[in-house]
């Protein structure tokens, strides 16, 4: 998927630990956003990108954070 989002004409990427991913792939979906961040070069294909992280009241939500902002 992130190939295809990078290859697209959108000028926004919006990637999602929220809604979209079931409990029980929260770390892997975390880790491949990560791996997405670091290795993609998104500024080159003129991308903007969102990382939508889990809710407050949630306990996934302090890990993404951390994670993400730390890689």
């Amino acid at each position: 998927m992130f190939e295809k989002a990078l290859n697209s004409n959108a000028d926004y990427i919006f990637l999602d630990l929220e809604d979209s991913v079931s409990p029980n792939d929260k770390l892997s979906a975390r880790a491949n956003i990560i791996k997405a961040l670091n290795e993609i070069n998104w500024r080159e294909k003129g991308k903007t990108i969102s990382v939508r992280i889990n809710s407050l009241d949630t306990h996934y939500m302090y890990r993404d954070l951390v994670n993400i902002i730390e890689q």
